[in-house]
């Protein structure tokens, strides 16, 4: 992510979108300091529901839904985070190009989600196994490719690389099962986690200062 704002400017321009009651759209921001901000982009979504009752007439209620796009800004090659990114995904960067006249810029990042894993233990100072590894685009002959799944009860990383030997291939996702039952992380090469563990919080941090080496 890149801007000419700063985190502050960028803080203040959100709160000058900020969500109010009745609103179809804007931001509550839960945090707005000089280098990070936490915010969440929220949507009012309202339709118009019709039913047949049992006597063949139509009846028409309103749903309204709200959908919450939880993200944060802070500096670096990694400060833009969405959790349990979603639907609700594109509309919250159209907006947040809205909030800063477009002077905002998100490039992809592309991580071995097997380095990653690796480097999340150090940083955690944590051990675990990988117990599932998803290849894909394994070069198999003239155009055509394949995908692998592979899983076990042991570490099966060593196994999995093995497997697919000399061809052309891309790691596209592993699992993390941490050790004394702390749960599991899944990287993918996209740069993105799904986090099973009853202590989440615990591992952000390593997280992110993992992903910021590469």
């Amino acid at each position: 992510m890149s801007s000419s704002n700063s985190i502050r400017e960028f803080g203040d321009r959100l709160q000058a979108l900020r969500y109010v009651d009745g609103a179809d759209e804007g931001f509550l921001v839960e945090q707005a300091g000089p280098i990070r901000i936490q915010a969440t982009f929220v949507e009012r979504i309202q339709r118009t529901e019709a039913v047949i009752d049992p006597f063949g007439r139509e009846e028409k209620f309103e749903l309204v839904e709200y959908r919450k796009s939880e993200f944060s800004i802070s500096e670096g090659p990694t400060g833009f985070e969405i959790k349990d990114a979603g639907r609700g995904s594109s509309r919250l960067i159209s907006k947040l190009l809205e909030a800063v006249n477009f002077d905002f810029t998100i490039s992809p990042i592309a991580v071995d989600p097997l380095v990653w894993a690796a480097k999340f233990q150090e940083h955690a100072d944590r051990r675990g196994l990988i117990d599932k590894v998803q290849i894909g685009s394994i070069r198999i002959g003239q155009g055509a490719v394949a995908q692998l799944l592979v899983k076990g009860t042991v570490d099966v990383a060593a196994a999995a690389t093995k497997f697919v030997g000399e061809f052309a291939y891309e790691i596209e996702r592993v699992q993390l099962r941490l050790a004394a039952k702390q749960g599991s992380i899944v990287f993918l090469a996209t740069g993105a986690v799904s986090i099973t563990s009853y202590i989440e919080k615990d591992w952000l941090g390593p997280i992110r200062s993992s992903l910021a080496t590469f």
